[in-house]
C-alpha cells in the first residue's frame, strides 16, 4: 500500500500536469452558460475505503454535475422500483454511439441501451417524475453527497432548458414506443434541473466512496439501505457501478456487466 505522502505527490504532479496542458483544451460550449466556466480551475479528491481523504487544487469550488447525476438517478430509480422493473425499462448494454444520439434507439432497439446514455436517463428520470418532486431529488443528492449545500444552478438551468431540442426530441421518440408514459416536458425539466445541481469534487468523491465501499457511508456508518431499500447495502451498490462498468458515462463504453469494488474519486 502506497504512503500517504506518495498518494499526495502523485495527485500535486497529475495537477501539475494536466495545468500544463489547459491550453490545447476549451470548456463545453453546447450550453452557453457551460462556456463561462474557468477552463483553468482544475482539481483532484480522493477518498479511499480505509478512511484516508486526499485532495489538491480547486476541490472546493462548485460546478453542475451534469451527466453523474444519472448515476443518482438510478439508485433512486432501484430503491423506488426494484431492478427488475426499472432494467424492464432500459438496458445494461453499451452504446456505440454518442451519449445524444437518438439511431440506436429509433433503429435497433425498442429501448434504451443503458442508462448512462441521454435516452435512457430521460426514460429513468420519467419513472421518477410521477413518485418525486425536484426537491426531493434534490434532497437525496444531499444526502448521498453528505452536502446540505448542494442546489440547481438556476443560470445553468435556465440556458439547458433554452438548448436542449435535442433532449426533448429523444423524449418524444421514446414517448413514440411507449417507453416513457409520463409527459414529456415534464420528464425532461426533471432530468434538466438534477442535471443542473450544483456540487464540487468532495461532493462526488463522497459519492463515490458510498458506491465502493459496497453501500456504507464511511462517516457515518450509515447503510445504503436507508437511502435505496435494497435487499442489502451492498446489492444496492452493486447495481449501479455494474452499469457504470457497462455503461460508461459518455460516448466511451465498457463491455462488463459485474459488480466492481474500486476507490473512486473526481
Amino acid at each position: 500500500m502506497m504512503k500517504s505522502e506518495e498518494v499526495t505527490r502523485i495527485l500535486e504532479n497529475a495537477i501539475r500536469i494536466g495545468k500544463g496542458v489547459i491550453r490545447y483544451g476549451s470548456v463545453a460550449s453546447y450550453i452557453p452558460e457551460l462556456a463561462k466556466a474557468d477552463k483553468n480551475k482544475l482539481g483532484i479528491c480522493l477518498y479511499t475505503i480505509d478512511g484516508n481523504q486526499f485532495e489538491t487544487g480547486n476541490t472546493e469550488d462548485r460546478f453542475t454535475i451534469q451527466s453523474i447525476s444519472k448515476v443518482m438517478a438510478l439508485c433512486l430509480a432501484l430503491e423506488t422500483f426494484g431492478a427488475e422493473f426499472v432494467f424492464d425499462h432500459v438496458g445494461v448494454e453499451p452504446s456505440g454511439e454518442a451519449f445524444n444520439s437518438l439511431v440506436e434507439l429509433d433503429n435497433r432497439s425498442n429501448r434504451p441501451f443503458n442508462p448512462m446514455i441521454n435516452s435512457g436517463a430521460i426514460t429513468v428520470a420519467s419513472l421518477l417524475v410521477n413518485h418525486y418532486s425536484i426537491e426531493d431529488m434534490q434532497k437525496y443528492m444531499q444526502e448521498v453527497c453528505e452536502d446540505p449545500e448542494i442546489a440547481i444552478d438556476e443560470a445553468v438551468f435556465q440556458s439547458e432548458m433554452a438548448t436542449c431540442a435535442r433532449n426533448k426530441a429523444i423524449a418524444y421518440l421514446l414517448k413514440s414506443k411507449d417507453i416513457i408514459d409520463t409527459d414529456v416536458e415534464e420528464s425532461v425539466t426533471f432530468y434538466t434541473k438534477m442535471c443542473s445541481m450544483s456540487v464540487n469534487a468532495r461532493d462526488l468523491a463522497r459519492f463515490g466512496l458510498l458506491l465502493a465501499n459496497d453501500g456504507v457511508q464511511l462517516s457515518t456508518g450509515k447503510s445504503a439501505t436507508a437511502f435505496w431499500g435494497a435487499e442489502t447495502a451492498s446489492r444496492a451498490a452493486q447495481q449501479p457501478r455494474a452499469s457504470c462498468s457497462a455503461a460508461g458515462l459518455a460516448t466511451i463504453a465498457g463491455y462488463s456487466y459485474r459488480p466492481l469494488r474500486m476507490t473512486w474519486c473526481w
